[in-house]
C-alpha cells in the first residue's frame, strides 16, 4: 500500500502546480518572449521560460525513471551547491550554468506554451504517486547538483521555477522602466 505524502511534500506539489499555471500565463504573452534588460539576465523572458520548459521536460523523465526503478545513478547524495540550494531554498543569480540540454533555443512561443500545457497535465499525473516521491530513496544525477532523490527533485523544481520567475519579473520591471 503506497505511502501517504507529509503535508510538506504536498505544499511542494501544490506550490509547483500554482507555478506551472503562472508560467503558462506568461508563455500565452507572446509579446513578452523577446523583453530583455541585459542588467538582469542575458537571456530573454521567452529563453526563461524555454529552459524550464525543458528542464522540466527532463524532470519528468527523471521522475518516470526514478519512480519505475530504472535509476543508474550512484547515490553520493547531493553536492555542496546542490544540498545549499535545496537547505536554503534559493539559487544564486549568474553563479551557474545551464546544463547543455537545457539551453534555450528556438522554440516559438506557441511551443512553449504548449509545451507548459503538456508539462502541467504531466505533473498533475504524479499527485497519485505523491507517496512514492516521498518514501523513494532512488537517486538521479543533476548534472551540477549531484544526486537527488524523488523528494528533491520536487523540491528542486519549485526552487527553480522560483528563481527563473523571479528574474523573468525584474525584466519586466526593468524593461518598463527603461521604456518610461
Amino acid at each position: 500500500m503506497p505511502t501517504a505524502p507529509s503535508s510538506s511534500t504536498r505544499r511542494t506539489y501544490t506550490a509547483i502546480c500554482t507555478q506551472l499555471d503562472e508560467l503558462r500565463a506568461l508563455a500565452r504573452q507572446p509579446d513578452l518572449a523577446p523583453v530583455r534588460a541585459e542588467e538582469v539576465s542575458g537571456w530573454s523572458v521567452g529563453e526563461h521560460l524555454q529552459h524550464l520548459l525543458l528542464s522540466d521536460r527532463t524532470i519528468l523523465v527523471t521522475f518516470d525513471k526514478l519512480l519505475d526503478g530504472k535509476s543508474t545513478s550512484s547515490s553520493g547524495g547531493p553536492t555542496a551547491a546542490g544540498r545549499f540550494i535545496l537547505t536554503s531554498g534559493y539559487i544564486p543569480r549568474g553563479k551557474g550554468t545551464a546544463p547543455k540540454a537545457v539551453v534555450p533555443g528556438t522554440l516559438s512561443p506557441d511551443e512553449i506554451a504548449s509545451g507548459f500545457e503538456e508539462v502541467k497535465t504531466r505533473f498533475e499525473e504524479l499527485e497519485p504517486r505523491l507517496g512514492e516521491i516521498q518514501a523513494s530513496r532512488a537517486t538521479f544525477r543533476h548534472p551540477l547538483l549531484g544526486d537527488f532523490n524523488p523528494r528533491q527533485w520536487l523540491k528542486f523544481v519549485k526552487i527553480h521555477h522560483r528563481h527563473h520567475t523571479k528574474i523573468i519579473r525584474d525584466i519586466g520591471k526593468a524593461a518598463a522602466r527603461e521604456a518610461a
